[in-house]
């Protein structure tokens, strides 16, 4: 069966966006949800420190470790951007190794869950309704507490996608 040219059109398009690099595929999805409010340096930095608290807080570190690393680290010299992004890098796939998650799996299931309408919807609201562009997100319903036993589909592909 041939293809029409449309559907070789598509074809490569299908491929290209599946051998884009992880950082290309964010960076596409990002383009693509902030089209009318885009991001800077400043709140994407946010953004990963909020995130990387977060997943510190999911693997039991405590409030008060998480404030002595602050000290800790503002305590220093700041350190020089490519360097310190290589060691956020080899830190968090080592850690992914210890937590028996596979780093890039758990990022594609995030990037996947993040475009999905209802996600996009609550980002663009929460962008909506912030304050400036300060470090601290827009306001957002506290989380609800974890249920156990609580399978979705979500949850399976997750655990297909990121635990090694």
């Amino acid at each position: 069966m041939t293809m029409s040219a449309d559907q070789a059109v598509e074809a490569a398009a299908q491929a290209a966006i599946a051998a884009a690099t992880f950082q290309a595929r964010n960076a596409a999805w990002m383009a693509a949800a902030f089209r009318d409010d885009p991001s800077d340096l400043p709140e994407r930095v946010a953004r990963f420190g909020e995130e990387a608290l977060e997943l510190q807080q999911a693997l039991g570190q405590s409030r008060e470790d998480a404030h002595a690393l602050v000290d800790y680290v503002f305590d220093r010299p700041a350190g020089e951007p490519a360097q310190e992004m290589g060691g956020t890098m080899t830190t968090l796939a080592l850690l992914a190794v210890f937590a028996g998650l596979k780093m890039i799996g758990c990022g594609d299931v995030e990037l996947a869950r993040c475009s999905t309408p209802a996600v996009l919807a609550k980002i663009k609201g929460k962008r909506a309704n912030r304050a400036g562009r300060g470090p601290l997100p827009g306001p957002s319903a506290p989380r609800p507490e974890p249920r156990t036993g609580d399978t979705t589909d979500m949850v399976e592909r997750t655990i297909m996608h990121c635990q090694v």
